[in-house]
């Protein structure tokens, strides 16, 4: 089966939310004709407000050894794998992390629940593994960037994946923003209130979950700020308020 590259999206899609998955892969890129792009992505256990950058938070089930030596093309993989619930990692990412193989990526088709600290895992990759695997071959395992997404927390240290159009209740499906125009939750702490700010660089906020930091001038605490993610640039704004949307040009991608 094969997936166009970019679907096309009508300006409605991205205000539309999903009870399931459908066909479409997680982190399916759609754009809209006037050139912004979205990733299909889904809601964690809380629901998403809108206008807020979202990521996901997961520790990786990290330095996983592999049970059993695997040959060239094989498909069907074990691992330890700890309490590996079933199809915990389905979507997600199988990292060759040392030994044979080391660098590979492999996208997780399901994966069974563990048994006596054993899981299988079944990969997506048509021709398997491309290189065989022994018992020193030790692999990471991650969920897909775009799953359980929640809203950025304090701190801006999560990497921040998408911008939420709208409203999306738990565990629902949507096209979180990437790219192009939007608006956005602002923290202006950083700014002068009063004064338009055009195409001022927007970081995280360390302040306030899911917004982004709109900064002032390069002194010594802006020089800290600009250690966080860059989400976009600001537009021309009439009004700089606190904890209101402005309008922006995101670039997540």
């Amino acid at each position: 089966m094969s997936f166009p590259l970019i679907l096309a999206l009508s300006y409605d899609d991205p205000k539309k939310v999903f009870t399931s998955q459908g066909t479409t892969p997680l982190g399916t890129m759609g754009m809209t004709r006037d050139g912004n792009l979205y990733k299909y992505s889904e809601a964690g256990a809380t629901e998403l407000a809108a206008g807020l950058f979202t990521t996901v938070i997961s520790t990786p089930t990290n330095e996983q050894t592999v049970i059993v030596a695997h040959a060239a093309g094989t498909r069907t993989v074990q691992v330890t794998s700890g309490t590996t619930a079933l199809n915990a990692f389905q979507q997600g990412y199988l990292v060759v992390s040392a030994g044979p193989d080391s660098g590979s990526v492999y996208r997780i088709k399901s994966n069974s629940a563990d048994a006596s600290n054993i899981a299988t895992f079944v990969l997506e990759n048509e021709s398997g593994i491309s290189v065989a695997w022994t018992t020193s071959t030790d692999v990471d395992l991650f969920v897909h960037p775009y799953s359980n997404q929640v809203i950025c927390p304090t701190g801006g240290q999560q990497l921040a994946v998408t911008l939420t159009p709208r409203i999306v209740p738990v565990d629902n499906f949507y096209w979180g923003q990437v790219k192009g125009f939007c608006a956005f939750m602002a923290d202006n702490a950083g700014a002068a209130v009063g004064l338009e700010l055009d195409e001022k660089i927007i970081n995280q906020s360390p302040a306030h979950a899911g917004q982004g930091f709109i900064d002032f001038e390069p002194d010594a605490t802006a020089i800290l700020v600009g250690y966080r993610q860059v989400l976009g640039y600001l537009i021309t704004e009439e009004d700089t308020v606190d904890n209101e949307f402005e309008f922006a040009m995101i670039d997540l991608i």
